[in-house]
C-alpha cells in the first residue's frame, strides 16, 4: 500500500495532474480494491500457531472499537493535527519513514488499550444485578417496538 502511494504520487507529478494523488488513493477507487485483493492473496495461506491465533483473536475483537475511537472527529483533530503534519514535512526521509510506521502503530496500541479497558468495564458492569435487570428490561422494550 505504501508502494502504491509512492507510485501514484509519482504519476501525479510526472503527468502534471492537478487533481492530486488523493483522488487516485481514496477509499472508493480501483487502486484500493486492488490493494485489498493483493493483501487477501498475501495472507490467505498463512498457517498460524495456536498461541498466535489466540492473540489475533483477542486483538481482532477490538478492531472495530479501535476504528470508532480514532475516527471520532475530536480524536482525529487530536491525533492528526497541524503540528504533526509540520513535524513530518520538516523531517528528513529516514525520520519520515520511521514516523510513518510508528505513529499508526502507536495510535493502534493506544486505542487497543482504551478498548480493552472498555471491555473490562463492560464485563464488570454486567455482573451487577441492577444493571442486568435494566438491560433485560430494555431488550424486552426493544423487542416490543
Amino acid at each position: 500500500m505504501f508502494a502504491s502511494k509512492v507510485v501514484l504520487n509519482y504519476i501525479v507529478v510526472k503527468f502534471d495532474m492537478d487533481v492530486g494523488s488523493a483522488l487516485l488513493y481514496n477509499y472508493n477507487t480501483i487502486f484500493q480494491l486492488i490493494n485489498a485483493a493483493l493483501l487477501l492473496m498475501l495472507f490467505k495461506d498463512i498457517k498460524i500457531k495456536q498461541r498466535g491465533a489466540k492473540l489475533i483473536s483477542f486483538i481482532s475483537a477490538s478492531t472495530f472499537g479501535i476504528y470508532l475511537i480514532h475516527e471520532q472527529p475530536e480524536m482525529r483533530e487530536l491525533l492528526w493535527n497541524d503540528s504533526l503534519k509540520e513535524l513530518l514535512l520538516e523531517s528528513n526521509w529516514a525520520t519520515y519513514v520511521v514516523l510513518s510506521f510508528a505513529i499508526p502503530v502507536a495510535v493502534f496500541v493506544i486505542c487497543l488499550v482504551v478498548d480493552i479497558i472498555r471491555r473490562l468495564i463492560g464485563k464488570a458492569l454486567s455482573r451487577i444485578k441492577i444493571i442486568k435487570k435494566v438491560d433485560m428490561y430494555l431488550i424486552s422494550m426493544e423487542r416490543k417496538i
